[in-house]
């Protein structure tokens, strides 16, 4: 299955807000919190001491030099045969709503790849307030490879910006979409080799390649929970949205039903035997199920009670 603040524009910010990556766990919609890792702004004007100004002169170039660094490696060519795509250089998407696909999707594409796309957010979106920038990873087939990076300011020249890794491997396989409030948003996909790097479900998903997700752009506070994931449809459909991205559904393979993709050779609507204590029956894939247990239970049956210890 995306966030910060009010100078928008501005290259020093010094205060910000966690970002969101957020996954569904047993139906319900759960967000987690970004840790923040930022470059804190100067305030020159406290420190009388010509050394303590000397100090943080040095930190202030060591800091922009660092970011100028990692900036400029981003888009270092990863060698003469990389493939590369992504937005053009100084052309960001600030369209309030798009598609970003890997080439040939949902087919195989050329290695090694390098390719970054940047979404600048749109303050008009928002008419004056905070505008959210919302990734949603409706068809996500990668376990490797993908990194999501929120800015203040993109590209990064000098001074103090806030730059936080938001988006990693580490929440492919829970991640339903994450959403940011800082103004740039920077979605990078490296990749040397196909093999051992895509999520493969016996019968359903063995040729799928690289990923089709979706972005939006909206006021903040305007939250929406309609949207879907691979996880989301049981590793049993496909996630789509209609052709103006206002809607999101789960496109079942064939053999399985239910809006979350959950029913199928398995797992039946009507059969209660498999999980006890009103626990749900839903498919992971073609040969896995699994029991979505009831506040209370848990075990593979949901027949474990939980007890509530107290002091």
């Amino acid at each position: 299955m995306h966030h910060v603040d009010g100078a928008r524009r501005s290259p020093i910010t010094s205060g910000t807000q966690p970002s969101v990556v957020r996954s569904l766990n047993n139906g319900t919609t759960t967000d987690h919190v970004v840790s923040n890792v930022m470059f804190p702004s100067a305030d020159y004007g406290r420190d009388s001491r010509g050394v303590r100004r000397w100090c943080a002169l040095v930190a202030l170039l060591s800091a922009s030099a660092l970011i100028s660094a990692t900036t400029a490696a981003a888009r270092d060519v990863r060698g003469a045969s990389s493939f590369r795509c992504g937005t053009p250089l100084n052309q960001p998407l600030t369209g309030p709503k798009g598609v970003i696909t890997t080439p040939g999707f949902p087919g195989p594409f050329p290695v090694p790849v390098d390719c970054e796309w940047v979404i600048q957010a749109d303050p008009a979106v928002a008419d004056g307030g905070d505008t959210i920038i919302e990734v949603y990873f409706t068809q996500l087939f990668v376990t490797d490879g993908l990194t999501i990076t929120e800015y203040s300011q993109y590209p990064v020249v000098f001074g103090f910006v806030t730059v936080r890794e938001v988006f990693n491997k580490s929440h492919i396989h829970v991640g339903q979409s994450m959403l940011t409030t800082l103004p740039y948003l920077v979605i990078r996909f490296r990749l040397d080799r196909l093999e051992g790097n895509h999520i493969r479900v016996h019968d359903d998903l063995m040729d799928v390649y690289g990923f089709n997700i979706t972005y939006e752009m909206r006021p903040a506070g305007n939250e929406r929970n309609d949207v879907c994931s691979l996880y989301f449809c049981s590793y049993s459909g496909n996630c789509l949205g209609n052709a103006d991205l206002t809607e999101y559904k789960c496109s079942c393979f064939t053999g399985f039903s239910g809006a979350d993709c959950g029913y199928g050779p398995i797992c039946k609507p009507n059969n209660t035997d498999l999980c006890e204590n009103g626990g749900v029956c839903r498919h992971v894939g073609r040969s896995i199920a699994i029991c979505n247990c009831p506040t209370g239970f848990t075990g593979g049956k949901c027949e474990v009670p939980v007890v509530n210890i107290t002091a």
